[in-house]
C-alpha cells in the first residue's frame, strides 16, 4: 500500500507534467489525493519542498545513467563526465517536453536541489557531485556557489530556448558546454572542438538511456 507521502509525490509529479509546475496548486494536489491542504503541509513544507524531491530524483537518475553510458562506451579522458551529464540532460529535455516545462519552472523557483548536488552534498559522495569531483575540489564554497548559480541560470535559459524553438538541440548543447568550459576549465574552447565533442557525445546517448531515466523519475 502506497503511503501518504509517496501518494502526494506521485500525484504532484503527474500534475506537474500535465499542467506545469506553476499552474499546479497545493490545494489541487490535496483534492486529487483526497486529503486536506493542511495534511499536505504536515508532510511537506510547501510546493517547493515537493519540487525538491522531484528534481533530486531526476538528478540522481540522470547521474546514474551518465555513469552507465560512460562505462558502456569507455569514455575517453578527453571527454569529461560533466559534458556527458549536460549532453544527456538536454537530450532528455527534448525527448520529454512536459518534464522539461515543469523542470524549468521548478528550477526558476528553487535552485537548491542543483546547488546542493554541487556544493554541500558532494562531500558525502553525492552522485552528481562525483561527476564534478575534479572541478569541485579546488573551489571555495563561495566561488563554487557563484559558478553553479551561473550554470543553473544557463540551464534554465537553454531549456526554455530549446522549448520555444529559439535553440536547436545542438545549439543548446554548444551553449552549455561552452559555459561549462569557461567556468570549470577556465578557458574558452575552440568552436570546432566543441562542435566535434557534441557530435561524438551525442552518438553515445540512446533513447533507451532516456527511457530508463524517465522510468526512475516516477514515484
Amino acid at each position: 500500500m502506497v503511503g501518504i507521502k509517496e501518494k502526494i509525490l506521485k500525484t504532484a509529479y503527474g500534475m506537474f507534467l500535465e499542467r506545469g509546475y506553476e499552474k499546479t496548486t497545493l490545494r489541487a494536489i490535496a483534492e486529487e489525493c483526497g486529503i486536506t491542504h493542511a495534511n499536505i503541509l504536515y508532510h511537506y513544507k510547501g510546493k517547493a519542498d515537493i519540487a525538491n524531491q522531484v528534481t533530486s530524483r531526476y538528478l540522481s537518475a540522470l547521474t546514474k545513467e551518465v555513469e552507465t553510458i560512460a562505462s558502456r562506451n569507455a569514455l575517453r579522458p578527453s571527454f569529461s563526465k560533466a559534458s556527458l551529464f549536460w549532453m544527456t540532460h538536454l537530450c532528455f529535455m527534448v525527448e520529454y517536453p512536459d518534464f522539461a516545462r515543469a523542470y524549468s519552472e521548478m528550477l526558476r523557483e528553487d535552485t537548491r536541489p542543483l546547488m546542493n548536488s554541487f556544493i554541500h552534498e558532494h562531500e558525502k559522495r553525492n552522485p552528481v557531485g562525483e561527476l564534478f569531483r575534479n572541478q569541485l575540489q579546488d573551489e571555495s564554497e563561495k566561488t563554487l556557489a557563484w559558478k553553479v548559480e551561473i550554470l543553473t541560470y544557463a540551464d534554465y535559459s537553454s531549456i526554455k530556448k530549446i522549448a520555444n524553438g529559439e535553440f536547436s538541440l545542438r545549439e543548446g548543447m554548444f551553449y552549455m558546454l561552452d559555459i561549462l568550459s569557461l567556468l570549470f576549465a577556465e578557458k574558452k574552447r575552440a568552436k570546432t572542438a566543441l562542435e566535434r565533442d557534441i557530435s561524438l557525445l551525442l552518438d553515445l546517448v540512446t533513447k533507451e538511456d532516456l527511457q530508463r531515466i524517465n522510468s526512475c523519475c516516477k514515484f
